[in-house]
């Protein structure tokens, strides 16, 4: 399978052929909430030095967290409006995209917002570790 390292490759050869090849990096499963977190949480809290090259990929899990709480149920979304609500106006601010004079894209990101982050992402993940749903009783429906 294609990994994320390919997919400059791929919108490239779309101009080339007109047309559009279709997601190479995913089976289309979402992923969850707390593996989303997880996976944020990692890029947000690793020390190394933000590269402009990995542009591309931190945009990528930040779009991966907002599509697995998009898809959320709404009693887990209940659960975790209060911290998202906070974290989701962030992730806006993190990744900063310029042009350069070729017209390809720089990035940057702001590290007072990760710095920022990172706290919050911390308490999520162990909000989302210590949920539990609520139990039903036989003959209890979904609601």
């Amino acid at each position: 399978m294609f990994g994320r390292r390919h997919e400059r490759q791929v919108q490239e050869l779309e101009v080339v052929v007109g047309q559009h090849l279709g997601a190479i990096t995913a089976s289309g499963a979402v992923m969850t909430l707390p593996e989303a977190t997880a996976d944020l949480l990692d890029w947000v809290a690793d020390e190394r030095a933000f590269r402009p090259a990995q542009g591309d990929d931190w945009l990528q899990v930040i779009d991966d967290f907002r599509e697995s709480l998009n898809t959320s149920g709404p009693k887990l979304r209940a659960v975790v409006t209060a911290i998202t609500g906070s974290v989701q106006p962030l992730l806006g601010q993190l990744i900063s995209i310029a042009p350069a004079p070729d017209g390809s894209p720089i990035y940057a990101i702001d590290a007072s917002v990760r710095a920022t982050l990172l706290p919050m992402l911390h308490q999520l993940r162990h909000g989302l570790i210590c949920y539990r749903p609520p139990k039903r009783h036989i003959g209890q429906s979904r609601s």
